[in-house]
């Protein structure tokens, strides 16, 4: 398949029998700013962004494409309600992630600090004998990307200030 100005039919076909570890890949190689409009890929990128489980492993490569995106591709990957919502919010929003050490680099974040708490209990993130936090950091809203669809209040974010570290104690795992 030619990537030369792909539609979201082609890029959603390409990505069709993808599972959660394959589609963000198979994405991947379909940007190609040198040859692409890349409307397209932005959409498709937010539409499938909750059905990607191995974001974290991108988080360098997404963060200097989010970085260097236009403001219109970065709207492209919100639905209009996300953009609402994301336009009301004061320009600079206050952001929690949920995280351990090893992790906390990542593009996910909550606008709800209760909702990143429950992240590390959750069985597919929980590291038993590991002490899990949570950090809060301030971001211009031009930086994030809102994620409304699985009541997280998501918020992907590639340029952030730190601001604190909340750690958590071992917890219980939860399903």
């Amino acid at each position: 398949m030619s990537n030369i100005n792909l539609t979201v039919d082609e890029i959603e076909s390409a990505i069709q029998f993808c599972d959660s570890y394959t589609r963000l890949p198979e994405l991947m190689k379909l940007y190609n700013p040198a040859t692409n409009d890349l409307s397209a890929w932005f959409q498709v990128l937010g539409d499938n962004w909750d059905c990607c489980d191995n974001i974290w492993r991108y988080r360098a490569d997404l963060a200097k494409i989010l970085g260097n995106a236009s403001p219109e591709h970065i709207a492209l990957m919100m639905t209009p309600k996300e953009r609402e919502a994301l336009a009301n919010l004061p320009d600079v929003i206050t952001i929690y992630r949920g995280c351990y050490s090893w992790n906390d680099a990542g593009l996910s974040w909550s606008l709800s600090r209760d909702i990143a708490a429950q992240f590390p209990t959750l069985m597919r993130y929980s590291h038993p004998g590991h002490e899990p936090f949570i950090d809060e950091a301030t971001a211009n809203k031009r930086n994030c990307v809102l994620k409304l669809d699985r009541d997280e209040q998501e918020v992907i974010c590639w340029s952030h200030s730190f601001e604190s570290r909340y750690f958590l104690g071992k917890q219980e795992v939860s399903a």
